[in-house]
């Protein structure tokens, strides 16, 4: 079976470009991605971002420990709406570069 995480892909990345054009620091800050690489992405059109629509295997990485993950999961199949909302605001924290990629 195949999965086609293109839309996904394209969109993350056309997300992404519109806010390093805005605050290329933000942008670097919470992607995590080089500023010198957040600086290219920002001059590309949004026709060429469409090549990326050949890419299907995912290029986004789940960031956050697998605890969080966990607990995250848990709470959503056992329909704890306040646990929920609790550790979606603590994953809303912007993240500091690691050098880890988490």
């Amino acid at each position: 079976m195949e999965f086609d995480f293109s839309p996904a892909n394209l969109h993350y990345l056309i997300q992404t470009r519109e806010l390093a054009r805005q605050d290329l620091a933000l942008a670097t800050t919470l992607t995590e991605i080089p500023e010198e690489m957040a600086a290219l992405l920002c001059k590309l059109t949004s026709r060429e971002l469409t090549q990326i629509a050949r890419i299907r295997r995912p290029l986004l990485i789940p960031r956050r420990e697998d605890w969080w993950w966990s607990r995250l999961f848990r709470a959503l199949s056992e329909g704890g709406t306040a646990e929920v909302e609790a550790i979606l605001e603590q994953g809303a924290v912007i993240p500091l570069y690691s050098g880890s990629g988490q």
